[in-house]
């Protein structure tokens, strides 16, 4: 009967776990995907306003915010994945 507790207890460990997984997956995919919409806005602004210097300043922050992204991305993810 303990076998049988033990199981269920590290089934439900195991859906958890993937639950999380796909959800800090999801997230990350969103953060993506409101970074391209950045970029497109600093592109825009560019075609604009033909001012160099605001696509570059747009482009480093969004540049910026990727890497730290990845970094989390990195550190929060087990290798085997």
């Amino acid at each position: 009967m303990a076998g049988f507790m033990l199981a269920c207890f590290g089934g439900i460990a195991l859906l958890r776990d993937l639950i999380l997984e796909i959800a800090f997956l999801v997230t990350l995919i969103f953060i993506y995907i409101i970074l391209l919409i950045l970029t497109g806005y600093a592109l825009i602004a560019f075609l604009i306003t033909g001012d160099w210097h605001t696509f570059l300043g747009r482009s480093l922050i969004v540049w910026g915010i990727s890497l730290v992204i990845d970094t989390f991305r990195k550190a929060a993810l087990p290798d085997d994945l």
